[in-house]
């Protein structure tokens, strides 16, 4: 595909974002749907720097991946919301609004993690959840939360290396009157037995995560489902420590969420998921 057919720009930006499967996911769907004007690149913009990148360089995008640390200022800076970014106050997806020539862009705001979560765990036949265990408190949990209440779950345990950090997820839970508790992950070992479980955690937590399970006199009791955001590198550090029917990476969610973009950039009905799922799989083995 030359440069002169590129109409469309789509692009992934944070920091870091070297390391992004992203435009390996984006490209295989355009090549499955035979789009020919699109090109999908990544773009590193520092922590500080959004607002200048979203005024400057970003302009010449149509449709923007946001990831860590931009998800709160993706929202901040949108005219529109979607639903599951206007409840959770973050967004990984900025979509150009109609504006007239030359005129500065404006943003849509939407937020694909829910979805991508939530779809794992359907595709995974674990689509009614009555409980569910969320590792972490960062934006990844917080779409986790917001996922497993979509699918049902009204029995809720978080867990986080500082207690004090899931603020946001109980006032979040609370206010949608689904019963708490919380703890850090030193309970872990003795809370993870739910029909959904989730690790939203980074990999310096999850190192931490691991370290306890491992010193924990006996496994956790069993979960229904185990989902381990981290995808990179394989296997993680939590692989074979949360024992459970059936048990995914990060790369199940990263390919649902994707999906889900792609539909909103392009325009079209459905992304192509099994060209999709081959990219991310092939990426990370």
């Amino acid at each position: 595909m030359g440069q002169e057919q590129v109409t469309r720009r789509f692009c992934v930006i944070g920091d870091p974002i070297d390391h992004s499967l992203s435009p390996a996911l984006h490209t295989a769907a355009y090549a499955a749907l035979g789009v020919q004007d699109a090109r999908y690149e990544k773009v590193r913009v520092p922590a500080d720097g959004f607002e200048h990148a979203l005024s400057t360089g970003l302009q010449a995008f149509t449709g923007i991946s946001v990831t860590m640390p931009h998800k709160r200022s993706a929202f901040l800076a949108a005219l529109a919301h979607d639903r599951a970014s206007q409840d959770l106050g973050i967004a990984n997806t900025l979509i150009s609004l109609p504006t007239s020539p030359g005129a500065e862009r404006r943003w849509a705001a939407f937020n694909t993690d829910v979805h991508g979560i939530a779809q794992s765990f359907r595709d995974a036949g674990v689509g009614d959840p009555a409980s569910a265990a969320i590792l972490g408190s960062g934006a990844t949990a917080l779409s986790a939360l917001a996922a497993m209440h979509e699918l049902g779950a009204e029995d809720v345990t978080l867990l986080a290396r500082s207690a004090q950090k899931l603020v946001p997820l109980v006032e979040f839970a609370d206010a949608r009157g689904l019963t708490v508790r919380t703890g850090t992950l030193a309970d872990a070992p003795r809370l993870l037995g739910a029909d959904a479980v989730i690790s939203a955690l980074a990999e310096p937590g999850a190192r931490a995560l691991a370290s306890v399970l491992e010193a924990a006199p006996s496994a956790p009791q069993r979960a229904g489902a185990f989902l381990d955001v981290l995808y990179h590198p394989l296997p993680t550090v939590l692989d074979g420590l949360v024992p459970a029917d059936v048990t995914m990476d990060g790369r199940a969610m990263l390919a649902r969420q994707a999906m889900r973009q792609v539909e909103l950039m392009l325009g079209v009905e459905q992304a192509p998921a099994e060209a999709m799922e081959a990219a991310v799989f092939a990426a990370v083995r």
